[in-house]
């Protein structure tokens, strides 16, 4: 269909049509990230508690004059799990550390233009890690680890599983700056906890405020702390 033909009445139809219809694709792509999310946190769940025990087991056992020959290896290959599966779930979160000083500067259809062009990027170089991923991952199948006897693309695979699960996030985000503007970002579970500490803590400050004639601030250790003079 012409849209350019239309007259402007059905061309506002139009558009709010094909509008709710790439909302709806928008909310069923945000439907699987939760499920894809999910996966991903018990995944890293389960590979921190057996980073965790492989370490501290290792340390624990040289008190006793014993080791386990295979816990530093192991340790290793796990990280690279751990790392992969947090970075993916950090990119659902947007929470990996960007530069967005120009962003900020811009308004309206600019800053739209850059967030798209910013998240086009970020899909061509996610696109390049995860082939070359697995290029890797699969040069890795005939060997094996040296006390682990198990082929090494079973710990490399983070690599490309990481980077389609982050292209898959990256790309619904792409969607939405384009939609909507920017892309919304999804709280992390317990951040509604961490939000009423600080306001309980910021209300805790404001009567310590009204109650004393002198007040100090002190935002050593990065913390904000009120001690009241007598």
């Amino acid at each position: 269909m012409n849209y350019r033909v239309l007259p402007e009445p059905v061309f506002r139809e139009y558009i709010y049509k094909e509008g709710r219809k790439m909302a709806g694709l928008i909310e069923k792509l945000h439907k699987i990230g939760d499920v894809i999310n999910t996966v991903a946190r018990v995944a890293l769940g389960v590979t921190s508690i057996a980073l965790c025990v492989a370490v501290i087991g290792q340390f624990i056992l040289r008190w006793f004059g014993t080791t386990m020959p295979w816990a530093t290896e192991f340790s290793c290959y796990i990280f690279v799990w751990t790392t992969m599966l947090g970075s993916a779930v950090a990119s659902r979160h947007l929470l990996h550390i960007g530069v967005d000083m120009v962003i900020n500067l811009c308004h309206g259809k600019t800053r739209q233009f850059m967030l798209v062009l910013a998240d086009v990027i970020l899909l061509f170089a996610l696109v390049l890690f995860t082939i070359s991923g697995w290029n890797y991952t699969v040069a890795q199948i005939p060997h094996l680890g040296t006390t682990i006897k198990v082929s090494l693309a079973l710990f490399y695979a983070a690599l490309p599983v990481s980077g389609l699960i982050m292209i898959y996030y990256t790309f619904v985000q792409l969607l939405e700056n384009i939609c909507y503007g920017e892309a919304k970002k999804i709280p992390l579970p317990g951040d509604e906890y961490v939000q009423q500490y600080n306001f309980i803590w910021k209300l805790f400050l404001v009567s310590c405020i009204r109650r004393s004639d002198c007040f100090c601030i002190d935002r050593s250790d990065g913390l904000l702390c009120a001690f009241k003079y007598r």
